[in-house]
């Protein structure tokens, strides 16, 4: 099977956070799918601007690259569900423009009734 750049950058990311091999997903009927076990709490994701791209950065450092944002976005998603770790994602201007939490969150939203 041939690998794109982006998941050959996923790939190192995961040998990088010293995460445990790639296994087969859920999904056994699709042999081109996989997923990747990882560890909780390795980093929160943050998806931002990069020249005419976009990257997405974990613990600082730059983890994958895209030419769109919306291509870093899922991308970032995956990384952060995979991580159960915080997703932040900056506008143009490098400003948060969006967060999403997809591990336990110490702080959840209290419920206004």
């Amino acid at each position: 099977m041939t690998r794109t750049q982006d998941e050959l950058l996923y790939y190192e990311l995961c040998i990088k956070l010293n995460l445990p091999d790639v296994t087969p997903a859920a999904t056994q009927n699709d042999p081109n799918t996989e997923a990747v076990m990882s560890k909780k709490g390795s980093g929160n994701v943050h998806t931002v601007p990069n020249g005419s791209g976009w990257s997405n950065k974990v613990n600082g450092e730059v983890v994958s690259n895209h030419r769109t944002k919306e291509n870093a976005v899922e991308r970032g998603r995956s990384i952060a569900r995979g991580n159960e770790s915080e997703h932040a994602i900056h506008n143009r201007n490098g400003q948060i423009g969006q967060k999403n939490s997809y591990g336990t969150d110490p702080h959840p939203p209290k419920d206004k009734r």
